[in-house]
C-alpha cells in the first residue's frame, strides 16, 4: 500500500454521524475529527470521535507504525484487547463506546 497523504481537521457535526473508528454515533453538534487522505492513489474520508482518533494514533506510536503503515481502525484491531486495561484507564469514553 502507497500512503500519500491525509489530513485531519476537527469540525462539529452539523448532522449525525457514525465514527469509523469506533462505529458508534458521532451527534449533531459533537466535536469531531473529519479526515481526508489519499491511499494507492484513492482518495478516502473518515469520521472519528476526537478521543477515538487520539487513541488510534498513540496505539500507531506504540506499535511503531510510520506514515507509510495503514492500521486497522480501532473497532477491527484484532490485538486491542490485549491493551483494555490502561485504554480503560486513560480512554474511559472510548472503553465504554468499544467495550459496552
Amino acid at each position: 500500500m502507497s500512503y500519500n497523504f491525509s489530513t485531519t481537521r476537527t469540525i462539529v457535526a452539523a448532522k449525525q454521524h457514525v465514527c469509523d473508528q469506533c462505529r458508534k454515533p458521532i451527534l449533531k453538534g459533537e466535536t469531531h475529527n473529519y479526515v481526508v487522505g489519499k491511499i494507492d492513489g484513492d482518495f478516502y474520508t473518515a469520521r472519528e470521535h476526537v478521543d477515538c482518533g487520539e487513541l488510534w494514533k498513540k496505539l500507531w506510536s506504540l506499535r511503531g507504525l510510520g506514515y507509510g503503515d495503514i492500521g486497522d481502525m480501532l473497532i477491527d484491531d484484532e490485538d486491542i484487547g490485549d491493551e483494555r486495561g490502561w485504554i480503560t484507564a486513560e480512554y474511559p469514553e472510548v472503553a465504554r463506546r468499544l467495550w459496552p
